[in-house]
């Protein structure tokens, strides 16, 4: 009698876990986190956060604005932008210039 208890339990144990398992794929799927789209499934996790972790939203909005406020009274950023400016310079530069310095690249190796 003592092994058909056991049984039981082994039973009632894993026909537990498979419900889990089977709710939460279940519960996914209704929400729509196994969609295509990319809006639904942020959508699906705005809903969850703002559900589960209400203070992490506005701890994040507090961040958000403090790194805001930081940027712009940043002396830095000046510099920042010129970095910025000189890259996208150098780049386009030497895409303008690229032809003609393969032209003479080539033009090099037959001699």
């Amino acid at each position: 009698m003592a092994s058909g208890h056991s049984l039981s339990f082994r039973f009632a144990k894993f026909a537990l876990k498979v419900g889990i398992g089977v709710g939460a794929i279940y519960l996914t799927v209704v929400e729509g986190l196994w969609s295509h789209s990319a809006s639904n499934s942020d959508a699906v996790y705005n809903r969850v956060k703002s559900t589960f972790l209400p203070q992490l939203n506005q701890a994040e909005k507090i961040a958000a604005e403090d790194r805001l406020s930081n940027l712009r009274d940043n002396v830095e950023t000046d510099k920042l932008k010129g970095y910025w400016n000189s890259g996208i310079n150098s780049v386009f530069f030497g895409l303008k210039d690229s032809p003609e310095k393969i032209n003479n690249l080539i033009k090099d190796s037959f001699k």
